[in-house]
């Protein structure tokens, strides 16, 4: 059990962990941050959380990934994070593969982060947010800026429902559900107000373009679910991977090969594996220990 000073070390990061064995999560965990605590905060219990993050994501958070927060207490003390230009230290929180996390910010925003995607915040402050991986935003008091991988700026209004998906190293792209967004990547700008498009940003290019989606899709995850209308194998493959934590291997020769696929986060992974090789009729896939391997069927 953790101290009443240990409580209020945590500057009211309250985090309630439902990790199952077996298949993945088959519920969302509950965080809330910057919130007064609860007259009942001795009910909160020590988390199995651990610092994991995307590849990709710079130095700053590369040394967080080697401090392990093996409970609730610490995951708040060892996620400092001082960020040029501001005075104030930023504090993190990450969802591992297989999980989701609900958040609600100080301001009253609410966020939903995937599997494998990190959030960095003020404490007390929600109007400015670094999201690495994938979430969901709904904008409450404060127009907030949510910057993407340290290379394109969301700017969204009071209000405002988003969908952003970042996991790539060259671009990301932002759905609009609700209000108007604008985004920026160096002096390139772009502004959204009609919901149901998206704006899909490459940070090379410095291009920002406008095209309309499929927002069911894109919201999927937050039911526990793998919903695409239209969509790539590998992209599919690369968000099977990172909930079912397994490395994937395609070989080059393979190309580019799209389809629809409808499956849930509680099935077992050999289930959903099986229901790909009969949506992909180009493909095989096998699961090998920790792998998921693509090899190209014959003619």
């Amino acid at each position: 059990m953790i101290s009443k000073s240990g409580y209020l070390f945590l500057f009211g990061l309250l985090i309630s962990c439902k990790n199952e064995e077996g298949t993945g999560n088959q519920g969302h965990d509950q965080v809330v941050a910057d919130t007064a605590l609860p007259p009942a905060a001795d009910s909160l219990y020590q988390s199995s959380l651990k610092f994991v993050a995307p590849d990709f994501v710079i130095p700053i958070m590369k040394a967080a990934r080697k401090k392990q927060a093996d409970t609730a207490n610490d995951i708040y003390s060892k996620a400092s994070y001082h960020m040029p230009g501001f005075k104030e230290n930023f504090s993190s929180l990450v969802a591992e593969n297989g999980t989701i996390y609900s958040l609600a910010l100080y301001n009253k925003t609410k966020v939903m982060l995937n599997s494998s995607s990190q959030l960095v915040f003020r404490p007390g402050i929600g109007n400015y947010l670094l999201l690495f991986g994938e979430g969901y935003f709904e904008i409450a008091e404060d127009a907030t800026i949510i910057e993407v991988n340290y290379e394109a700026k969301i700017k969204a209004s009071a209000g405002s429902v988003i969908a952003i998906t970042a996991y790539d190293k060259s671009t990301g792209h932002v759905a609009l559900i609700k209000g108007n967004i604008t985004v920026t990547i160096d002096k390139t700008s772009k502004r959204l107000n009609t919901p149901g498009y998206e704006l899909v940003f490459n940070y090379e290019a410095k291009k920002i373009t406008q095209r309309s989606c499929h927002t069911d899709d894109m919201l999927a995850w937050k039911n526990n679910q793998f919903k695409y209308t239209h969509i790539d194998y590998k992209a599919l493959l690369n968000r099977i991977c990172r909930w079912y934590d397994k490395e994937l291997i395609f070989p080059d020769s393979v190309p580019n090969h799209y389809g629809m696929f409808e499956g849930n986060y509680k099935e077992p992974l050999i289930t959903i594996i099986d229901r790909i090789n009969n949506a992909y009729p180009k493909i095989h896939c096998t699961i090998e220990d920790d792998k998921i391997i693509v090899t190209k069927k014959p003619h």
